[in-house]
């Protein structure tokens, strides 16, 4: 994931509260980045189940 362990401390101490708290912008953009693979991958998954389910071929 590209994260100190000290970043990753450091989020899940604050991310266990409910207030906002901040990210440096190199640390929130690879964040953002792991989610969006994270989606990416996820929605792949999830059609590539449906064309097995419905037994059609993957395109």
């Amino acid at each position: 994931m590209g994260f100190s362990k000290g970043t990753l401390h450091y989020m899940k101490q604050n991310a266990r509260g409910d207030k906002l708290f901040p990210l440096n912008a190199y640390v929130k953009k690879r964040l953002e980045n792991w989610i969006e693979l994270v989606d990416r991958i996820t929605k792949q998954l999830l059609h590539a189940r449906d064309q097995e389910t419905l037994n059609l071929p993957c395109v």
